[in-house]
């Protein structure tokens, strides 16, 4: 299988094709080339650049390449005997950015191609893509801005099929590949694979934290809070007060003491959401922590981030509106974080900033991950931790309608 093209070799010019291209905004003889963020176009008078974050589809009808951005179609033709080179190229350095974009890390334990389809939110698409298995996921790569990020955590069902699965998640989101041909059986093995060995993951996470739960509160634990996923403390006080008291001492011994103490006094404690994930072994990050705390009184919840005394981060707290039932938002905020690997500033960069060439993999993600959209339009405030009075009337502005 043809590995991923992320860059050229430092110090290596790109390959340069030479072509006629045609569209609204240039046309002429030209000369292509390719580099990390999109495709170079370089004519005598009207040099352009088409960045990979505004492609829509690439395809290769007849003896053409056809790229569609948001604002242009651009037909690439007389490339002779390097079309298929060229476009081979051109999606492998479109998807080594889409990776980024999803979050995932190559290489892959398994790569094919075949047929997907997804229905999400009641909307079905279909095509063809490259399908890659990852520790966390199955991502969907085609040559267009379709690309999805399959998160096994939310998985609740697994279909093998004649050369193909189906995956659902929870919220009723389901995911199709199919006519893999020979890769169909490794992809249907890997798959269950990683899901028990995230069962296994999960169970080791909650008595790492509470060693003094039973075998059988592990699982329920696990099965309901499995790492990165955030759920009410309610629920893991019916499973197991130990679990929750671990909880509440690691929140104690972090910067988030008073704001978890305030959150008490204008939420329902048990409504409170936590979550957590491990950092990698190999990793000098501190373990990723987490709250959401729904307002008792308003349509408003407040995402906070438990971090050490000696983390330098200058944390703020963010506040969203609550739409539709409070458990459906949960659901859809773990799901964004789970798809930007807990980046939390995707979520409140705003929009003209994220245009901008640096954050291209950002403005892709959330093309591509419904849930994060929902995220961005429902952002209610942002306040920063700048000292507890400030932070405090800030977020009573927001919480407690009514009150200042």
């Amino acid at each position: 299988m043809a590995s991923s093209v992320d860059a050229s070799p430092a110090g290596v010019n790109p390959p340069e094709y030479a072509a006629q291209v045609e569209s609204a905004s240039l046309t002429g003889e030209v000369t292509l080339s390719i580099d990390q963020a999109g495709l170079n176009i370089n004519s005598l008078f009207q040099p352009g650049f088409i960045a990979f974050a505004d492609i829509v589809a690439i395809s290769r009808p007849d003896y053409r390449v056809i790229i569609v951005t948001d604002s242009d179609r651009f037909t690439v033709s007389q490339l002779g005997s390097q079309r298929d080179g060229f476009y081979l190229a051109l999606t492998e350095a479109f998807n080594a950015k889409v990776r980024q974009a999803l979050f995932v890390a190559p290489p892959p334990s398994l790569r094919a191609t075949g047929d997907f389809a997804y229905g999400e939110a009641g909307a079905e698409v279909q095509g063809q893509a490259t399908v890659e298995l990852y520790d966390d996921c199955l991502a969907l790569l085609p040559p267009d801005d379709r690309a999805r990020r399959v998160p096994l955590v939310f998985a609740n069902g697994l279909r093998v099929e004649p050369f193909g699965l189906t995956i659902g998640l929870d919220g009723g989101d389901w995911y199709r590949v199919g006519r893999l041909g020979r890769d169909a059986d490794a992809l249907a093995a890997g798959v269950k694979q990683q899901l028990v060995a995230h069962r296994q993951r999960s169970v080791e996470a909650v008595r790492q934290l509470d060693g003094s739960v039973t075998a059988q509160q592990a699982a329920a634990i696990a099965a309901r809070m499995p790492p990165g996923v955030a759920v009410p403390v309610g629920e893991l006080m019916a499973l197991a007060p130990s679990y929750v008291a671990a909880i509440e001492a690691h929140i104690a011994d972090s910067r988030a003491a008073q704001t978890y103490a305030w959150f008490k006094t204008v939420c329902q404690p048990s409504d409170i959401c936590v979550g957590w994930k491990k950092a990698p072994a190999d990793s000098e990050q501190s373990d990723i922590w987490w709250l959401i705390a729904p307002s008792a009184t308003a349509s408003v919840a407040a995402v906070e981030w438990v971090l050490a005394e000696e983390e330098t981060d200058a944390a703020a707290t963010y506040f969203y509106t609550v739409v539709g039932e409070r458990a459906d938002f949960v659901r859809r905020l773990n799901r964004a974080m789970e798809a930007i690997d807990f980046h939390r500033q995707v979520v409140s960069l705003p929009a003209d900033q994220l245009s901008r060439p640096e954050y291209d993999y950002y403005a892709m993600a959330v093309k591509r991950t419904a849930a994060l959209r929902f995220m961005r339009d429902n952002l209610a405030g942002r306040v920063i931790h700048s000292s507890v009075d400030a932070w405090t009337a800030g977020a009573r502005a927001l919480m407690v309608p009514g009150q200042s």
